[in-house]
């Protein structure tokens, strides 16, 4: 009876602390929610990837310069539904800034209600999904070479879309009398380190240097594979080896939080467009200020392209003033910036019949000057802008857009008609101003068809003459009605054979398509996106067969957050061209640019 009373005792003991100790977490825990969202908000901004912008980007297009106070505030913010506060991965957790990083940008979606569960290992189906989500690999979904994963099983999809990077092995086997190639993935066998890294290395196609090798010799068992040797090497070297692996055992299970730590920092060691199509030809993209001022994105622009446009500051509008005088303050920062690091600039444009000010085909009485008058104002404006400029252009685009289009918008057409005297004086005042500068007529819809002959007759006609046309601007500006490649290959070639440097110059696959009507979409729907991801594939083959014409491509906006298709100048409705998101992360569509190389 006694030890039955000193048993109650004992357990009413533990009872009340139990009680005491759970009441504390409950309000520990909603100090932590609280702390946990102030910190993600400060990891968006800060220690993200290093190009990221901040996570809430205004409705307008400008973007924020300053970053939020490193100190949160004492003032408790609600947790809103889309940060997930885990209870067992508090800001001191070594893979929390990664966890979060994901999560801010819809990379990673594998809640476990409100505890994540980090050391929690993982077999290789589960890896696979979170590996294609968050790189955002093309999920199609279409074969069946598997010999151990069912169509049925919920991982197929993820292990279909990423098996050319995923562990596992390719066994050949005798079928109906032939011989077929099977997949053998083991998807419940438990993820490895080397399954992780290797994985990804494949993915990004790092090569690791003959130094990066030497020093894992003296770390590594003489027995790992070459494959597996490369990824440890680049791995290390890259910074995506979790802390938790630095002792080089590459038969260690792998956790929840080693995967988003190993793929938050390879989604900030993508490789460099411009790089990969060293071979080819260089990589750029049109430019808006920000894109430079701002040095998260100013590292983007470094990193992954070699040659740049300025997308409205070289324009007529921007920089001749009202009064005559010029401001090329703008331009001059952009260019300045770009010579800092070795890329090319682009000048665009001179001539632009939508962008054309009134001091060069106004008559001061709100009519149109005549001929004369506008052809003395083209060659002085031209002369004074290029020579600005000198020696700082790869290129320029003289004359952007005025062929072909016959209407009363065109004030060019309204003076000169079809009499193309204007366009051979902007070029030979361009060139008598920098004789080393390539100069471009630049248009759009000139891949085959009505529009395609016109600007190739009338460039022919103007070489004749002599006028000084290095080349031709194909914009490139598509959407998903579909495209003729064998009309499109037929028109680089056209324009090659004419003596013409062939430029991709503004680049980008709207998601809409003629059958969509005035239909707006929220959300990028999946389907379109796959689309959009093999048309960015099969055009980057084209001008990879093109190489002897195609001497540039380059991409119109940064990432979709700051592309011109969503304004009045585009159709107006949200939308998503280009490869990379609104946090400069790669989408499916990047993935298949590479593929192609």
């Amino acid at each position: 009876m006694t030890c039955f009373k000193k048993t109650s005792v004992i357990f009413a003991i533990i009872t009340v602390f139990l009680f005491n100790q759970f009441s504390y977490c409950l309000v520990k825990a909603y100090d932590l929610s609280s702390e946990n969202y102030q910190s993600i908000n400060l990891i968006s901004t800060q220690t993200a990837t290093p190009w990221a912008i901040p996570t809430q980007t205004p409705a307008s297009s400008t973007i924020p310069t300053s970053t939020p106070s490193a100190s949160p505030t004492a003032t408790h913010t609600p947790v809103p539904a889309i940060f997930p506060v885990f209870k067992d991965l508090d800001k001191h957790n070594w893979a929390y800034q990664s966890v979060y990083s994901l999560i801010s940008k819809n990379r990673f979606k594998t809640y476990f209600g409100n505890r994540f569960q980090p050391k929690a290992t993982l077999n290789r189906e589960q890896f696979a999904k979170i590996f294609v989500t968050g790189m955002n690999l093309t999920v199609d979904p279409f074969e069946s070479d598997f010999q151990d994963v069912s169509m049925n099983r919920f991982s197929f999809k993820y292990i279909d879309a990423a098996k050319k990077y995923l562990p596992g092995v390719w066994k050949t086997k005798k079928m109906n009398g032939k011989y077929k190639a099977l997949y053998y993935f083991y998807p419940t066998k438990k993820l490895t380190i080397s399954d992780a890294i290797s994985s990804v290395n494949k993915l990004l196609g790092y090569k690791a240097t003959k130094t990066q090798l030497a020093k894992i010799n003296s770390i590594i068992s003489k027995s790992v594979t070459l494959s597996e040797r490369n990824a440890f090497a680049v791995a290390l070297s890259k910074g995506f080896l979790p802390p938790t692996h630095k002792k080089c055992v590459l038969s260690g299970l792998v956790t929840k939080a080693d995967v988003c730590y190993i793929l938050d920092i390879a989604l900030k060691n993508i490789p460099s467009l411009n790089a990969r199509y060293r071979d080819f030809f260089p990589i750029g993209a049109s430019l808006k200020p920000t894109d430079i001022s701002i040095p998260s994105r100013r590292d983007f622009v470094t990193k992954m392209f070699g040659s740049i446009t300025c997308e409205n500051a070289m324009k007529q509008t921007a920089i001749w003033k009202a009064d005559g005088s010029y401001d090329f303050s703008a331009a001059d920062k952009m260019i300045d910036y770009a010579l800092s690091k070795d890329l090319k600039t682009r000048g665009h444009t001179l001539l632009w019949h939508t962008g054309v000010s009134d001091n060069m085909v106004g008559d001061g009485k709100g009519g149109l000057a005549s001929k004369e008058v506008v052809l003395e104002r083209i060659r002085t404006y031209v002369t004074d802008v290029v020579t600005h400029f000198k020696g700082r252009l790869y290129s320029w685009d003289v004359v952007n857009e005025v062929i072909g289009e016959e209407h009363d918008k065109n004030k060019f057409f309204q003076i000169f008609g079809t009499d193309y005297s204007y366009i051979a004086e902007a070029f030979r005042a361009a060139r008598a101003a920098d004789p080393g500068c390539k100069l471009f007529y630049n248009d759009f819809n000139i891949e085959g068809g009505g529009k395609y002959q016109k600007v190739y007759d009338a460039l022919k006609q103007l070489k004749k003459q002599g006028v000084p046309i290095d080349g031709i601007g194909m914009q490139c500006h598509f959407n998903l009605n579909g495209l003729d490649i064998n009309v499109f290959r037929n028109a680089i070639t056209a324009f090659g054979k004419l003596g013409l440097e062939v430029h991709i110059t503004e680049l980008d696959v709207s998601l809409y398509s003629s059958s969509d009507g005035t239909k707006e979409f929220k959300t990028p729907p999946k389907d379109k996106v796959l689309t959009q991801a093999y048309f960015y594939q099969q055009l980057f083959q084209l001008f990879k067969s093109q190489k002897k014409y195609i001497k540039n491509v380059t991409f119109w906006n940064l990432d979709d957050g700051t592309s011109w298709l969503p304004t009045k100048w585009g159709y107006g409705k949200p939308d998503w061209p280009l490869l990379f998101d609104k946090y400069l992360l790669p989408k499916s569509a990047y993935w298949e640019v590479l593929k192609a190389t």
